[in-house]
């Protein structure tokens, strides 16, 4: 493991300096005696001195700078260490996070990998075995080449496959031949750095022992010996510091525990990792173990035991420690023992926490972002299963009807009941599409709320007009109740609140067999006290149990499985309407048992100028879309009504619905016919008293025909017919000239009270300007 290596230098303790030996210089007694032999001797002295002087001057010099080129190599195989530890890390959280920076962090590193490894080629000293630089050289190159492989699948959007890469087993044995053969280096250097050391030592004590007897020579010898030795100590100091910024920028927390004495010291980085004060230098070994969560701590105990009972050379978890906040934080526990004593116990062992937190919540929000989607891909299949057969079904109905009609021996009242079934159908078929488009709006937020006043009563009359006969059909009762009749008048937008109530009270119909559903409609204070609009449905039905509860709000949803067959539906009725009572402010509440029916409460706050008691005001006008406003349509006769249509089908029902009200209809097939039509009867101001206009045409549609009637002095009243329905539709047929938006499928009554009211509109403004 190459990052241990590192640690173990980088606790090394710095060589002492070991004390100059005391000597005297014994020239004197040559001094005292005259002797020849003391001549002699004293010759012979000289020339040790000069001897002496050689040696130092001449091998110590070469000795050290052969000790400092040693310790550079030592710093430079730590720093490939280092750097190797930095580029996987690098590479495991770019295909992680698939943030370039990570990407870009690993190239730097790489280029200054490849820079370490060929430095110790160039300074190795011959006792070190070239074939070991050349097996890290060669595996390096092809860690590099899978490193780059799994990069290049995250930039090309493939993150399964750049993490199958780095989870491999080919790239697993080339981390560990890497950290083999870097380790087995660090030894080989270890050797050459013990030798060199010991030499000298046994020649420093050489020049001491000889330096007591020639004092002047021995002086400067070792002088330039403590000179020398004081730089490679420097050296040494340097590439510690060196070591220290790689391992600080690195962020590796690193831990050295001494078993005998029962105590772990840590670096900075591993107490900043748990957010502790960074002068805690060392601890307990028990407070190492009691930091590990529960359910990590036998894990770690177990993994530790085998390397003391030297099973496994080294250990690699990924574990959860808890920080001085109380909180816990991913990481990447290694370690190995790193020192033995003579019975074979273990006394020094060493290893490095790794940040992992951020890449564990990556893959906690990966995993979850791929549970979301399997969830939709899953509810998608259900709805176009539901879909298929709601769409179909009814399909099957008017396909087959419309067949038995077009034979000539179908009998009067058959013939009535098929359209009747077509009809149904039909309309089924389009408050199928009506519910999905909803939702759309819903989600995207182009729902536009249109409050106006209204009392509750109306609401209540409208579910009884709609449900009780389908509820007498079934069997079962069907009450509502209005609390304070009469007495109030509240603002709301009366379209989507009588949308809301007829979903909860048909779902309450459709899913009770047996007794009855009850609706009551009250105005009264809600929880915090503000007036509010609330309309309870309660239901004898099915019921359901707290996970359908859990449930019943999302899109395409039904309590169970099996209703989606027995009950039909889409399951989006009670998603839109919770999505457009919490427009209002509001929202729906569900209670429910199992065999003992339902309750849905509905809660609109109202603020106090939308809410008003009264005894004796009268009632607010009917909206345009209320069942009694439908049922009465206005007389066209007399009026001459151009239509600009492209489809014969709706040209021909279309006709046929104006014509049945009395009205004269002329029909042009595209926009520019119907241009071509105006401009022939330019000159009779009562040719036509209206103008219906499709939006989407061939040739010319209907915005291109429309401006081009505005441009030409057209001033009568134009209808836009299109089976786009949003604000931004209409918007775009008003901008373009149009007075008045009906969108398909066309209903009789709203266009034959639309043309009477344009037409006499038109008629009112001639009759003033004559």
């Amino acid at each position: 493991m190459p990052i241990l290596s590192l640690m173990r230098f980088s606790f090394q303790r710095a060589p002492r300096e070991s004390p100059l030996p005391d000597g005297e210089i014994g020239n004197g007694a040559a001094r005292r005696d005259t002797n020849p032999r003391i001549a002699i001797a004293l010759l012979a002295t000289f020339v040790l001195q000069i001897s002496l002087g050689w040696l130092l001057l001449g091998t110590l010099p070469r000795l050290i700078a052969t000790n400092a080129s040693t310790f550079r190599e030592v710093h430079l195989q730590a720093h490939v260490e280092v750097l190797d530890e930095i580029l996987t890390n690098s590479v495991r959280l770019a295909v992680a996070t698939g943030d370039e920076s990570w990407v870009a962090r690993y190239q730097a590193h790489e280029t200054e990998l490849e820079a370490v490894i060929l430095e110790i080629r160039e300074l190795s000293d011959p006792g070190l075995d070239s074939a070991l630089a050349d097996r890290v050289e060669v595996v390096n190159d092809a860690l590099v080449a899978l490193e780059h492989r799994a990069i290049a699948l995250v930039e090309a959007g493939d993150a399964d496959s750049a993490h199958a890469i780095l989870e491999s087993q080919t790239y697993s044995d080339s981390k560990a031949e890497f950290a083999d053969s870097v380790f087995r280096m660090h030894g080989v250097l270890s050797d050459i750095v013990d030798n060199a050391a010991a030499r000298a030592r046994i020649e420093l004590v050489l020049v001491g022992v000889l330096a007591a007897l020639v004092s002047v020579i021995a002086a400067l010898g070792w002088w330039r010996a403590i000179a020398g030795f004081r730089r490679v100590v420097r050296d040494r100091e340097t590439a510690r510091e060196w070591l220290g910024t790689a391992v600080e920028a690195s962020n590796i927390g690193i831990w050295n525990w001494r078993i005998g004495e029962r105590r772990i010291e840590h670096n900075r980085q591993y107490m900043q990792m748990l957010g502790m004060a960074p002068g805690e230098g060392s601890s307990p070994d028990s407070l190492f173990f009691e930091r590990l969560h529960p359910e990590d701590l036998q894990r770690k105990v177990d993994a530790v035991r085998r390397c003391h009972d030297r099973v496994d050379p080294e250990y690699d978890l990924e574990v959860r420690l808890r920080c001085a906040d109380g909180s816990y934080r991913w990481v990447r526990s290694r370690g190995r023992v790193v020192e033995w004593d003579a019975r074979g116990e273990p006394i020094r062992m060493t290893g490095v926490h790794i940040d992992i937190d951020d890449q564990k919540r990556v893959q906690a929000e990966l995993e979850q972002a791929r549970a979301a989607a399997e969830a939709a891909s899953e509810a998608k299949s259900c709805f176009l299963a539901n879909m298929s057969h709601e769409l179909r079904t009814p399909l099957t109905s008017i396909i087959g009807f419309s067949d038995i009609l077009c034979d000539d021996e179908t009998p009067p009242d058959e013939t009535r009941k098929g359209v009747e079934i077509i009809s149904n159908n039909a309309r089924h078929l389009l408050t199928l599409i009506n519910d999905i488009l909803d939702l759309s709006k819903i989600e995207s937020n182009h729902v536009e709320l249109a409050p106006v006043p209204c009392r509750p009563e109306r609401f209540g009359k409208d579910l009884r007009t709609m449900l009780a006969c389908v509820a007498h059909n079934k069997g079962i009762t069907f009450e509502v109740e209005i609390e304070r009749p009469n007495a109030n008048v509240v603002v709301l937008d009366q379209v989507r609140v009588r949308q809301i109530l007829l979903n909860l009270a048909s779902n309450a119909v459709k899913f009770t067999s047996e007794g009855g559903v009850r609706v009551v409609i009250s105005c009264r204070p809600d929880d915090t006290g503000r007036a509010a609009f609330v309309v309870q449905v309660h239901d004898t039905g099915i019921g359901m149990d707290e996970g359908c509860l859990s449930r019943i709000f999302r899109p395409f949803i039904q309590g169970e499985v099996s209703s989606t067959r027995r009950f039909g539906g889409t399951g989006l009725g009670l998603s839109i309407s919770n999505g457009l009572a919490q427009m209002m402010g509001g929202g729906i509440e569900a209670l429910s048992e199992p065999g003992h029916g339902s309750s849905f409460t509905l809660t609109i706050p109202l603020e106090s100028d939308q809410f008003e008691m009264r005894q004796d005001s009268p009632p607010p006008s009917e909206s345009p879309g209320s069942p009694d406003a439908l049922a009465q349509r206005p007389d066209l006769t007399g009026a001459r009504i151009l239509l600009i249509e492209d489809g014969p089908d709706n040209q021909r029902l279309i006709q046929t619905f104006l014509q049945r009200d009395g009205a004269t209809v002329v029909i042009a097939s595209d926009g520019r016919a119907g241009v071509d039509v105006i401009e022939a009867v330019r000159d009779d101001d009562d040719a036509f008293d209206l103008v219906l206009m499709d939006m989407q045409m061939p040739v010319l549609d209907g915005y291109g025909a429309t401006r081009r009637l505005r441009a030409s002095g057209f001033a009568h009243p134009i209808i836009a017919l299109t089976a786009y329905a949003t604000s931004g539709d209409r918007a775009r047929c008003l901008e373009a000239g149009c007075d008045d938006f009906l969108t398909k499928p066309i209903s009789r009554a709203d266009l034959a009270r639309s043309c009477a009211d344009w037409i006499r509109k038109r008629r009112q403004r001639a009759a003033r300007a004559a």
